[in-house]
């Protein structure tokens, strides 16, 4: 339970340090980069996924995100020669939660289109926006192969979003902006740091005077606007949803992680070129924003405690009781509901002794008074990649009607049998490659700070 408490804690930190990293190499300013990386770390759609839905996985892509607007950045604003920086982005995205992976994707490809039309040396920056698609597809393919192979070679259920439930997550605009007010993280909406965040954008982003910053952070607040109208009912989402690749991000509200990263980003921007060199004003908003944040994540805690929508609480993880048939085999997946997966001897069920191995990677079963020729059906979905042994011996392993794994087997009274997964070689060749790629940028990055990944590198 600490454990997770303290990797959730590492995190934290992980995000605010990336984003201010991120930030302040776009803007060269201390400042902004600090309370953008305060603004994005506390936001209400973080605080979700960590303590409501307990999502890890996108957690940790969402520390990547900032990182990936700098890469866009660095290709389409500064120096292109740094294309690097958006491979390690993407490439750290992908091996931590995919669909972030494919929204940030579309979202990269819509912020690269917008750059590119006001962009000088413009081959020049789509041939660095090619390398890096290139080479984080290159660093990509120990994470992205595995489930490819998975998808082809079984029928996975994945909860995609019908149109009718991405429709109906969708909330009345009045509503996300008055539960964003009260900041209620069961309701999804931006939260009230980010409204009032909205609100200076839209207000000040008129008062830049350089017109390229004012360019951005208008070009900025406009995507984010339309992001956040998107979240909502007001967008046609029984159109919308029809798109087999919207399906996938199953609830509308998704977006509002970018909804937050984008008016962060442009309050950013906006305040490096209005406040300027004001160190007393600097010093008294960023406290502000601190005591802001940091308060308002405190007060909803503190709301959830209690509650059966927390997923932190006590000695134990609460998410850990919550089961689920996603991603299992589209059988197994059918009856999940039914409570008919048991283990079962020759269609008789049974309660054998089960050891697990520490890792989680392999399970044994332990039978007694079996009969020569016996059929052992196990209550987990089966895989291609799905393997047995009786006895030592290496047996098939098929799926049952029921999308359980099914073992035939023959016995003289007693048995133990092993079930574990084992990758095909093509799977093995994918991390091999990725791995080997990465030791290549290191080095590089390492021994002479090469141009395409000198972006990394912090610098004053």
């Amino acid at each position: 339970m600490w454990a997770y408490k303290l990797y959730y804690t590492f995190l934290g930190i992980a995000t605010l340090l990336i984003a201010y990293f991120s930030v302040k190499r776009i803007t060269k300013d201390r400042f902004s980069a600090c309370c953008f990386a305060i603004l994005y770390t506390f936001s209400s759609y973080r605080f979700a996924d960590v303590f409501y839905r307990g999502a890890l996985g996108e957690c940790i892509a969402l520390a990547f995100l900032p990182l990936a607007c700098l890469g866009i950045y660095l290709i389409f604003r500064d120096n292109y020669k740094n294309w690097g920086v958006l491979s390690i982005a993407m490439a750290l995205m992908a091996y931590s939660h995919l669909l972030s992976l494919l929204m940030t994707s579309a979202f990269v490809v819509v912020c690269a289109i917008a750059l590119w039309v006001k962009a000088d040396n413009k081959k020049q920056r789509i041939s660095a926006f090619i390398k890096a698609v290139l080479v984080s597809a290159v660093l990509s393919l120990g994470a992205l192969v595995p489930i490819i192979q998975a998808v082809l070679t079984n029928r996975i259920y994945h909860p995609d979003g019908t149109v009718e439930k991405l429709t109906s997550e969708a909330d009345g605009l009045p509503d996300i902006i008055i539960n964003s007010v009260f900041s209620k993280p069961t309701t999804h909406g931006i939260g009230l740091l980010i409204l009032i965040v909205l609100a200076i954008d839209i207000i000040l982003v008129w008062r830049v005077k350089d017109r390229e910053k004012r360019f951005i952070a208008l070009s900025l607040t406009v995507l984010s606007l339309l992001l956040f109208i998107l979240t909502s009912s007001v967008a046609p989402w029984k159109i919308i949803a029809r798109l087999p690749v919207v399906r996938l991000i199953q609830f509308p509200w998704r977006l509002n992680a970018y909804v937050a990263l984008l008016f962060c980003l442009a309050f950013a921007i906006i305040l490096h070129d209005v406040i300027g060199k004001k160190r007393a004003v600097k010093y008294l908003l960023l406290t502000g924003i601190v005591i802001c944040a940091v308060g308002l994540n405190l007060l909803l805690m503190l709301q959830l405690h209690n509650t059966e929508a927390f997923r932190i609480k006590g000695d134990y993880i609460d998410s850990m009781q919550y089961e689920h048939p996603d991603y299992t085999s589209d059988l197994f997946s059918q009856g999940f509901q039914d409570g008919s997966y048991r283990y079962y001897l020759n269609n008789t069920a049974i309660t054998p002794n089960v050891v697990i191995s520490e890792n989680g990677s392999s399970m044994r079963i332990d039978l007694e008074n079996v009969e020569k020729e016996s059929v052992l059906e196990v209550p987990i979905s089966w895989f291609s990649t799905t393997k047995a042994k009786v006895n030592g011996e290496t047996v098939e392993a098929v799926m049952s009607e029921r999308g359980t794994v099914q073992i035939r087997m023959v016995s003289d009274g007693t048995a133990s049998v092993e079930i574990y997964n084992e990758y095909p070689p093509l799977v093995y060749a994918s991390w091999i490659i990725s791995f080997a790629a990465l030791a290549v940028c290191l080095g590089m990055a390492v021994r002479g700070r090469h141009k395409a990944l000198s972006g990394l590198i912090p610098s004053e």
